[in-house]
């Protein structure tokens, strides 16, 4: 069972990470600033 390929492209451009074959994570601002710094 696989996501839709207009679905993973529309998260992907919202700026998800698809994992694995359903299911997406968005990073949200301050854990992506912690891990840079």
């Amino acid at each position: 069972m696989g996501m839709d390929p207009a679905l993973k492209a529309t998260l992907q451009k919202q700026r998800y990470h698809i994992v694995g074959e359903h299911g997406g994570v968005k990073t949200c601002h301050w854990t992506k600033e912690s891990l840079v710094r």
